[in-house]
């Protein structure tokens, strides 16, 4: 729907001006973002909480940044809310993601603030980022898109993890939400993805710690 505007003087060209950005993508408002810390805030799912620092919890699933994945319940002070997500930017790329529930919003000279926007349209994102992105951030933006309010993602998240091209911690971190997210229905496909990952990663594994001790016997014969 466009916006009206009334033409009085200057308050047409202000409308004009400010419709571009209205109709601009969450990506699109990211990418346009100074380098640095950019933030954002949307509704999280009714079961997602946190501790405003290191901790997020959905359901039985908790997560201790880092890295450090587990299911369970555990006694520390979990609060519900809105999920806070901070990007940050380096050389015009994301380099990371951060993703809080009960944590107060930022402000400062060096956060750009993107204000609420639309939960389907950050999961939309975050999943996007880690199809594609490399490091750490891709593996982050799950979280992200996990935690949104209303988002139907765990065949997005199923594929993903199914995807030979991703690296391994992002294909784990793809099964790990979609085990908090998915319905009763996925219970099958997720096993399966599961079963064959969690096996060539180990005959991965495996092969590579051969490959680091036939490599140290070359190294260090006399």
């Amino acid at each position: 729907m466009r916006a009206r505007c009334m033409v009085y003087g200057t308050v047409l060209a202000g409308c004009a001006a400010a419709s571009p950005v209205m109709a601009q993508s969450l990506g699109q408002r990211i990418e346009a973002a100074r380098e640095g810390a950019v933030q954002m805030t949307y509704a999280s799912r009714p079961d997602a909480c946190g501790d405003g620092a290191d901790v997020l919890a959905l359901g039985r699933l908790i997560t201790v940044y880092p890295s450090m994945q587990g299911h369970g319940w555990s006694n520390m002070n979990c609060t519900f809310g809105p999920a806070r997500v901070v990007v940050t930017k380096r050389d015009g790329q994301v380099a990371g993601v951060r993703t809080y529930v009960g944590a107060a919003r930022r402000s400062g000279a060096d956060v750009t603030d993107l204000g609420i926007v639309p939960a389907g349209e950050a999961a939309a994102y975050f999943l996007d980022l880690a199809s594609t992105a490399s490091g750490r951030a891709a593996t982050s933006a799950i979280a992200a898109a996990a935690i949104a309010d209303s988002a139907d993602i765990w065949r997005q998240l199923l594929a993903l993890a199914r995807k030979d091209d991703r690296p391994n911690d992002v294909r784990s971190s793809a099964l790990y939400w979609m085990s908090g997210v998915a319905p009763a229905e996925a219970a099958a496909p997720l096993a399966r993805t599961w079963t064959t990952w969690s096996t060539r990663a180990a005959s991965s594994s495996t092969g590579a710690s051969r490959s680091r001790r036939s490599g140290s016997a070359v190294t260090y014969r006399t």
